[in-house]
């Protein structure tokens, strides 16, 4: 019993040793390498508008600004809602790239919406955080943070108006 106990401490000390190394190890890879990885996300840096106020309100646009856009045809606009919910109704001319099934729609992401230009995104409306993922997504697929705009009401708002060309159904 003595060996037995003696044996499961021996193994238990082992594991933590091994934790701890692996632990240092990463350390001072991530310590060396050229594009180091972040141990504490910084607000200031992060292209994520959800984590970064200042970027959430440089990238803010009014419904003015969106009408406009909409109206001239200057933007590409972006729904990322689920695809049930942009079936049911959304802007005329965007596409769906929804939050939580982005990385399947990388070849309609690249096809539809142009490198340089205006894209804005909107979702369900009321601080919802799909637009922010999506933002996110397209930025680490090498669109330009200058060239997104987000419509921080959404679709709870859009839905509501009656001047704004909105499709029924899928396109």
């Amino acid at each position: 019993m003595e060996l037995l106990r003696l044996l499961e401490w021996r193994i238990g000390l082992q594991v933590l040793v091994l934790g701890v190394v692996s632990i240092g190890l990463a350390a001072v890879t991530n310590a060396v390498r050229p594009n180091r990885l972040a141990w504490v996300i910084d607000p200031k840096t992060s292209v994520d508008p959800g984590e970064n106020p200042e970027l959430a309100e440089q990238v803010a646009i009014s419904l003015e600004e969106l009408r406009e856009h909409l109206m001239l045809g200057t933007a590409a606009f972006v729904d990322a809602r689920k695809p049930e919910e942009y079936a049911e109704a959304h802007l005329a001319t965007a596409i769906n790239i929804p939050s939580t099934q982005k990385e399947h729609y990388l070849d309609v992401m690249f096809e539809m919406l142009p490198l340089e230009g205006v894209i804005i995104i909107y979702c369900e409306g009321g601080g919802c955080e799909s637009s922010n993922v999506v933002f996110k997504f397209l930025v680490d697929n090498g669109y330009p943070v200058e060239n997104l705009k987000m419509y921080m009401p959404g679709w709870e708002a859009l839905g509501e108006l009656d001047d704004l060309p909105i499709v029924y159904g899928t396109d």
